[in-house]
């Protein structure tokens, strides 16, 4: 018996000095680690507080949508890809933010960039609001300088970028702000 004593108290020891120095090595490699991930590109090129720019746009059901027609109205410009895997994953929470976004008086405005629309986004998106369609490149994407998708852009009631990014829920978090 005191063999076996002996030996769990060995064991023992052994087990704290081997957890003391994994902790040494995790506070060590902690302490110099330094960010591996590359910065994420800017993917909206308008910066906050800036005007809006110009643009004319048509919608789906014929109505042409101009910048200066937004002045007055706050307005979410939700810009999404055909061929955008990820757009398929939040199209359905911005329909489901609609209504609060209605309730603070901002008018939602999807952009569908790209030919045809192999991932059916259009329908889900016409839930939002009154659907613009263009191609990449358009007028619309162009003038807010959005490079990926999904993208943001809050517009204040006043026409100035009150919030662009994106994440829809960082974007809307500005919908206080914005009457």
């Amino acid at each position: 018996m005191p063999l076996l004593t002996a030996a769990v108290v060995v064991l023992t020891v052994l087990v704290l000095v081997d957890l003391a120095l994994t902790l040494a090595v995790v506070r060590h490699l902690r302490a110099g680690a330094r960010p591996t991930a590359t910065p994420v590109p800017e993917l909206v090129g308008t910066r906050v507080g800036s005007p809006t720019p110009h643009f004319t746009a048509s919608g789906e059901d014929g109505v042409e949508l101009v910048a200066a027609d937004l002045a007055g109205t706050p307005t979410l410009l939700a810009f999404f890809s055909t061929t955008c895997e990820a757009c398929v994953e939040h199209a359905p929470a911005l329909v489901a933010e609609v209504p609060r976004l209605a309730a603070a008086g901002i008018v939602v405005v999807p952009v569908l960039v790209g030919d045809g629309d192999p991932l059916e986004l259009a329908p889900a998106l016409r839930h939002a609001g009154p659907l613009v369609r263009e191609e990449h490149g358009g007028e619309v994407s162009t003038a807010f300088g959005v490079r990926g998708t999904p993208s943001y852009v809050l517009l204040g009631a006043d026409t100035r970028v009150a919030a662009a990014g994106l994440v829809l829920q960082d974007v809307v978090s500005s919908a206080a702000t914005v009457r």
